[in-house]
């Protein structure tokens, strides 16, 4: 716009300083035809005149052409104001969806955390009472096994007992103590 508008002002000057470098001829009385008709009017002035008027209606084009730019200027404003509340209001919808996904996805994880800390925790006890069970069982076990290896031990005491014990009227003798003494005992008391 400023090129046009200095281009403008530029051939106007150029144009009043020929008007001024010319007026004596400019005021010269001509002949003029109008094509309705023939003037006696100064051809100078009149080519002036005409001059002065399409300057005039490209100077009104001109504001024109500049207010339907600031119209349309105005107009895109209004539409990026629009346009940008509207993308602020979906930036803010989309942030509290995003909000609300996020809750959503964290309350999510959070059953599924505590969930899983009861299953894990359910598991852990369940084994730990297969466990004792199995303690229980191996203590069983083996104090049943022990009893039994008592007893075999108590019978196979018992049963050395009676074969070492001799017949209570030759051999068995009590040695004053409350302890019958072995034959082999008493051999060696008496060669002693």
């Amino acid at each position: 716009m400023k090129i046009k508008g200095i281009l403008f002002t530029v051939v106007i000057l150029l144009g009043v300083l020929f008007a001024v470098l010319n007026w004596d001829l400019l005021l010269a009385p001509a002949a003029v035809n109008l094509l309705f008709g023939t003037v006696q009017v100064p051809l100078g002035f009149t080519l002036l005149a005409m001059l002065l008027v399409i300057a005039a209606l490209f100077f009104l084009a001109s504001l024109w052409e500049r207010a339907q730019q600031l119209q349309h200027v105005t107009q895109q404003e209004r539409q990026i104001q629009t346009l940008t509340r509207k993308l602020e209001r979906m930036r803010t919808e989309e942030i509290e969806r995003l909000e609300g996904n996020l809750q959503q996805r964290l309350s999510d994880l959070e059953s599924k955390v505590v969930a899983s800390s009861e299953t894990t925790a359910q598991k852990l006890v369940e084994s730990v009472q297969e466990m004792e069970r199995e303690q229980a069982q191996r203590t069983e076990t083996l104090a049943k096994r022990m009893l039994f290896v008592r007893n075999e031990l108590a019978a196979e005491l018992g049963e050395l007992e009676s074969r070492l014990a001799l017949p209570p009227s030759t051999e068995a003798e009590d040695n004053g103590k409350g302890h019958r003494s072995l034959p082999g005992a008493r051999k060696e008391g008496r060669e002693g």
